[in-house]
């Protein structure tokens, strides 16, 4: 049944926002491409709604031509669409958080997480902040520009896949851009991997995505992010598996107590702090000595896991190449 012609002289802004986007499915839309990675019509109508097909290209259609979404040809692959929320479209993303903490309020078969719900309530402006910063760096990507920093994703970065001596010298052992698929696929020998059981994939995917620099390239139950030169894998907690039949996955319960970490190696961990403490990261001190080894501090995750960031002085690099003092 074609909808009624929109209406939109009564002056009233509820009313002219309503029918910009305030039907089921437009909303839902806003709220996948918002907070759950997806990006292709396939996303959409995979995402368990019951969207029709024609009722989606439709709604495709509205969105784009209000300038709510941004409709791009993917550079890998030319004959896909690839989808994203405008600056227009992202300012509506307080909006989506403010129905996110009503519904968790009120309705009592919400499936809304007391984590992100604490998000929205007690740091939404941070929250923001990584979700925008995921949408940014998504466009970079749709926009097919060249290579700089980690991942290829046209992102300006400061992490490097190795530390080193930030003199520049022959020492100094970069890695920038390694010749890595862009899943761990391996067709021979192995590729290293880190699974993140996380409370939230979509707050831990826009820490990773927004803040790290990490490209997504599968998302939702498990996320995967290419992150330099490995892959992080974030997922749900749950309960024994066959074959794993006496473990518990679930994240860290209490983040003063920690057995295992990320640990990344910089070349400049000064710009790296600044950059990723500018974008919302929150590190437990600045960067300090460590015994004349390196510089290196110390940061969480939403879920609290903690992560290591360190840049070798030169004692360390001679430790590491067997030179002699």
């Amino acid at each position: 049944m074609p909808r009624p012609d929109k209406k939109r002289d009564t002056g009233c802004p509820v009313a002219f926002a309503l029918d910009t986007f305030g039907d089921r499915w437009s909303l839902l839309v806003i709220r996948d491409l918002l907070l759950k990675g997806r990006e292709t019509y396939g996303d959409f109508l995979a995402g368990g709604e019951g969207i029709a097909t024609n009722v989606l290209a439709d709604r495709l259609k509205e969105l784009e031509a209000a300038e709510i979404i941004k409709k791009m040809r993917d550079p890998e692959n030319r004959k896909r669409f690839l989808y994203s929320l405008t600056d227009k479209g992202f300012d509506l993303a307080p909006v989506v958080l403010e129905m996110m903490r009503w519904s968790g309020k009120y309705d009592p078969g919400s499936i809304l997480r007391d984590h992100v719900l604490e998000r929205i309530e007690q740091d939404r402006e941070t929250y923001l902040a990584e979700l925008d910063a995921r949408r940014r760096l998504k466009l970079d990507r749709f926009s097919g520009a060249g290579a700089e920093g980690i991942g290829g994703n046209g992102s300006r970065s400061s992490l490097a896949v190795s530390g080193g001596d930030s003199g520049g010298g022959p020492r100094n052992q970069e890695i920038q851009n390694m010749d890595l698929p862009q899943v761990p696929l391996p067709k021979e020998g192995l590729f290293i991997t880190h699974f993140l059981t996380v409370a939230d994939q979509t707050a831990s995917r826009a820490f990773y995505e927004g803040i790290l620099g990490g490209v997504v390239v599968a998302s939702d139950d498990p996320t995967f992010v290419k992150l330099a030169n490995s892959w992080i894998i974030l997922n749900r907690g749950g309960g024994p598996t066959p074959d794993k039949p006496d473990v518990i996955l679930e994240p860290p319960q209490d983040p003063t107590r920690v057995n295992s970490f990320l640990n990344l190696r910089v070349a400049d961990i000064w710009a790296c702090y600044d950059e990723w403490k500018a974008k919302g990261a929150k590190f437990l001190t600045e960067p300090l000595d460590n015994h004349g080894w390196e510089t290196r501090c110390y940061m969480q995750d939403p879920d609290g896991y903690i992560i290591e960031v360190g840049e070798a002085h030169q004692k360390m690099v001679d430790f590491l190449t067997g030179a002699k003092g």
